[in-house]
């Protein structure tokens, strides 16, 4: 079955409106790996900003 953090991820993304809201999910124990979800997609500070 799912586990209680899976189960509460689910509940939340599902409490967004995905065309309005965002919401993300730090992993800090995993080299800080990123979840995004909603709109306005992350901005990956690794690579070079061109505006």
């Amino acid at each position: 079955g799912k586990t209680q953090w899976t189960i509460l991820q689910d509940r939340l993304i599902n409490e967004i409106n995905k065309d309005e809201d965002s919401i993300r999910f730090y992993f800090l124990d995993s080299d800080i790996s990123i979840e995004h979800y909603g709109t306005k997609k992350p901005i990956n500070l690794e690579e070079p900003l061109i505006l």
